[in-house]
């Protein structure tokens, strides 16, 4: 098991967050399986969220200020491309090599070559490609106006005002009922990043905090026994037959982001607490690190699986995703090592030669 003394405050990475998303692509794989009919449209915040969250990573004083510079946005844009164009561009091929325009429509497959088709089966990614692609000048816009207004170097106002934002934009999506991107979800996580920040610089708080942490681990629990019970379509019937419609879940977007964001606070402030352990065992951990392909791929193989048995669907969906999902992502991390292997070696031949000259 990974505990919180293996995780790098350097780099501020978090085993629990993956973790983390190891739950988040089970409960989508249930849902999609009709096991759990709404856990995809629940659980599809703790992606948006956690974006945000590392965005401003905590553990990095002025992260968000790297947006400051054209370099600074290029090199976001290349870590970006490098996690997502690869496994997304090369599941498209595999695709269209076994199927053809079987399941996708040839004019589909094209838009689906540069992100167009936003209303498709894949929308969680076009969404999440979209919203990475305009993050960055909404981050430039608050630091250029944090050097004329001071009060927006405080971290604490900068959370209320990504919050605010988050709000604003929600109520826009609701009243003219245009697509949602879910850039509320992301400012959420940008809040949620803000606050643990803040957090940390204040001993005080911090301290208080952490004798109260098992309050903090109750709430968690009790948050993640609600998101089964509101994942089951016959639990919400039974409250209210109109909640078995699925656009309901969209209605409350916002809302699961705030209480996935107070999660996301916790399991950063306790990374030695019960659910951060279990998080951050070795196959949630796993699970979490290839989630992204796991997304991609499992719908495809879905379509492949005829049972009568949801729970075998389930169960042959993502055990045959987890092992494609993780030969993929490992062919591509396999090629891009190698890439950076040659390059340092050039890199070094080129000093070399230059010593010698």
């Amino acid at each position: 098991m990974v505990t919180a003394t293996d995780t790098k405050e350097g780099s501020g990475h978090f085993y629990q967050f993956d973790g983390l998303r190891g739950l988040a692509i089970i409960f989508v794989v249930l849902c999609h399986c009709r096991l759990l009919i709404h856990g995809g449209w629940i659980v599809d915040g703790i992606f948006f969220t956690l974006a945000g969250f590392f965005l401003i990573n905590p553990y990095k004083t002025d992260n968000e200020k790297r947006f400051l510079s054209l370099w600074g946005i290029l090199r976001f844009y290349k870590n970006r491309a490098v996690r997502i164009l690869p496994a997304y561009y090369l599941i498209l091929l595999i695709v269209f090599v076994h199927s053809r325009y079987l399941w996708i429509p040839k004019e589909t497959f094209i838009s689906l070559l540069y992100f167009g088709d936003i209303w498709g089966t894949l929308w969680f990614m076009y969404a999440y490609f979209w919203l990475m692609f305009i993050i960055p000048y909404f981050m430039l816009v608050l630091q250029l106006l944090a050097k004329k207004i001071r009060v927006l170097n405080n971290d604490l106002f900068c959370a209320a005002v990504f919050f605010v934002l988050a709000a604003v934009f929600r109520i826009i999506v609701l009243l003219l009922q245009v697509y949602d991107i879910r850039l509320e979800q992301l400012f959420i996580g940008i809040s949620a990043g803000y606050v643990c920040r803040y957090i940390r610089s204040k001993e005080k708080i911090k301290s208080f905090l952490e004798k109260k942490h098992v309050i903090g681990e109750l709430i968690v629990m009790f948050i993640f026994v609600l998101m089964i019970f509101l994942s089951s379509d016959t639990v919400l019937k039974s409250i209210n037959p109109e909640w078995g419609d699925k656009s309901v879940g969209w209605k409350y977007m916002f809302l699961t982001a705030c209480v996935f964001s107070l999660v996301i606070i916790h399991l950063f402030l306790d990374p030695n607490g019960v659910v951060s352990k279990i998080l951050s065992s070795k196959i949630m951990v796993f699970l979490g690190k290839i989630s992204y392909t796991i997304y991609l791929i499992h719908i495809f193989v879905m379509l492949q699986i005829n049972v009568k048995s949801d729970v075998i669907w389930f169960l042959c969906t993502f055990s045959i995703s987890v092992v494609l999902a993780y030969l993929i992502d490992s062919a591509i991390s396999f090629v891009i090592d190698k890439c950076k292997m040659l390059k340092r070696k050039q890199a070094n031949c080129g000093k070399e030669v230059k010593v010698k000259k």
